[in-house]
């Protein structure tokens, strides 16, 4: 294929599309007063790689070749405007000239082929109003071009990501706390208020006032639910895990024992449930929101069944619980774990949309999977994974 056919509109490359404002930049930007030479003549490597840098969600910019010939994504230009880039095309070394003498080494090290990280103690760049002094770690990567000698470095600030995340750590752990001290007070105020009018003093209230009233306090029970849910979810997210051993049929043995009366109108059945690594709390956490949804869901069902299993997937079990209840239709799975999310109607199966959105976080945080597979008035089969005992250190988040 010629370069004239992988032009797209305007003349320019195909692969030099997007990029946001940088790739704009590097589009519009002369390179042919530069080493790179003009976009024309670039290695398929050096496209490639730049390709990677402008799509990075990351601040990141390439140097390329000899004269280290920087090109950058827009992240990388906000992150560090305050001392580099001046401009597309100059020397990387230039603009961290004054820590070149941290940096230089594992440069070097990258430019020989060999990754490199770099922590910097403190480094003055963008803040939110005006520069700061932060600590700073870059992640150096090599890469090859097409005589397979190292033709750049692409360059990654990681702890950009590192910081923005605890910053939105930071808030959400800020809002969490008002939702669940600031609102509940207030709200559980007025519901209490709400109660004791209706219930002493309906025979004062005009018209239709005490039947608003009890809406009101319904209302507001259903959002003191959802405020428990919020925390709850928020706390299950930011909780440190304590992985260990989990007995998980004595988890579900004891979970359908303390069904009472539910359990003895239900056929259950329970096969091998091996042993699982994680935190044992939140683990029974999941077991008992899917059990608890197959209970629900099989109040009506004729000769209701929920089976209980495991199979072997890999390094992780399998674990599943299948019942003959309602179901549901599949084309609303996706909704099926979102927060809040219900697919039956209240009236007939009660519920915040809660639990199942919990159980499947709480999955996920163990490096497993959760999903469901259902049929309309024909039941449904929840399974999900969960680190073997034996299957070596799990990842966890």
């Amino acid at each position: 294929m010629t370069w004239a056919a992988e032009r797209g509109e305007a003349g320019l490359p195909q692969w030099l599309s997007g990029g946001d404002t940088s790739g704009a930049r590097v589009r519009s930007f002369d390179w042919s007063i530069t080493p790179l030479g003009a976009i024309e003549r670039w290695p398929q490597s050096l496209r490639t790689a730049l390709s990677l840098c402008l799509s990075s969600m990351a601040p990141a910019c390439l140097a390329w070749g000899p004269a280290r010939t920087q090109l950058f994504n827009e992240r990388y230009r906000a992150f560090c405007s305050t001392r580099c880039p001046s401009e597309l095309g100059q020397d990387f070394a230039t603009g961290w000239c004054e820590l070149w003498s941290v940096i230089g080494a594992p440069f070097e090290r990258a430019v020989a082929g060999e990754p490199a990280l770099v922590e910097i103690p403190s480094a003055l760049l963008a803040g939110d109003a005006a520069p700061e002094a932060a600590p700073l770690t870059l992640s150096l990567i090599p890469v090859r071009d097409e005589l397979d000698a190292v033709g750049g470095v692409l360059v990654s600030v990681v702890d950009t990501c590192r910081s923005e995340l605890t910053r939105a750590d930071k808030d959400l752990e800020a809002l969490r706390y008002a939702i669940s001290h600031d609102l509940h007070a207030p709200l559980r105020m007025l519901q209490e208020m709400a109660r004791i009018l209706v219930a002493e003093h309906a025979h004062h209230l005009p018209g239709d006032a005490a039947i608003f009233l009890q809406h009101f306090v319904q209302t507001a029970g259903k959002l003191d639910e959802r405020i428990d849910g919020l925390a709850r979810f928020s706390k299950v997210s930011r909780c440190a895990l304590r992985r260990r051993r989990v007995d998980v049929a004595d988890i579900v043995n004891r979970l359908i024992a303390e069904r009472g009366e539910d359990a003895r109108r239900v056929a259950v059945v329970v096969g091998e449930l091996p042993e699982a690594l994680g935190d044992p709390d939140l683990i029974r956490q999941v077991f008992a929101a899917v059990l608890a949804n197959a209970f629900k869901f099989t109040r009506d069902a004729q000769a209701a069944r929920i089976e209980v299993g495991s199979h072997r997937v890999e390094h992780q079990n399998e674990y599943f619980v299948a019942d003959n209840g309602a179901g549901f239709d599949m084309k609303y799975a996706t909704r099926l774990f979102g927060l809040f999310q219900r697919l039956h109607p209240e009236a007939q199966f009660a519920g915040a949309g809660v639990e199942l959105a919990l159980a499947r976080r709480i999955v996920e945080r163990h490096g497993g999977t959760m999903r469901a597979d259902a049929s309309k008035d024909r039941g449904a089969t929840f399974q999900f994974t969960l680190p073997a005992l034996n299957a070596g250190p799990a990842a966890v988040a």
